[in-house]
């Protein structure tokens, strides 16, 4: 995992097409793409997988964009975890989702 907390820690990095990613939780990262300079996040549970882009974030002062980037992170993180919560799966450790009833979709 990466440092994405300042624009310095973000330019030490070797830019790529693959995201850079920093560690929020178990199984979630907030995710840096240093060739776009875009952010986005991910979601892993063993199967279950999510992935998404923020737009917007990289306008923001690059000293602005990791704060920016974590909060729209952790909004999406709680969306996922509300339908979680509809289809019968609960919150665990932070931000991971695990499923308590047989048959769930």
């Amino acid at each position: 995992m990466a440092d994405l907390s300042t624009p310095t820690a973000r330019n030490r990095l070797p830019a790529r097409k693959a995201p850079h990613f920093a560690k929020l939780g178990k199984g979630c990262a907030l995710a840096w793409y240093p060739m776009s300079g875009s952010w986005g996040a991910r979601f892993i549970d063993g199967d279950t997988r999510g992935v998404t882009q923020f737009d917007g974030i990289e306008l923001l002062p690059p000293t602005e964009q990791f704060k920016a980037a974590t909060a729209a992170a952790q909004k999406w993180l709680a969306t996922l975890q509300a339908a979680a919560k509809l289809h019968g799966i609960i919150r665990v450790r932070g931000c991971v989702v695990e499923v308590i009833e047989a048959g769930v979709s």
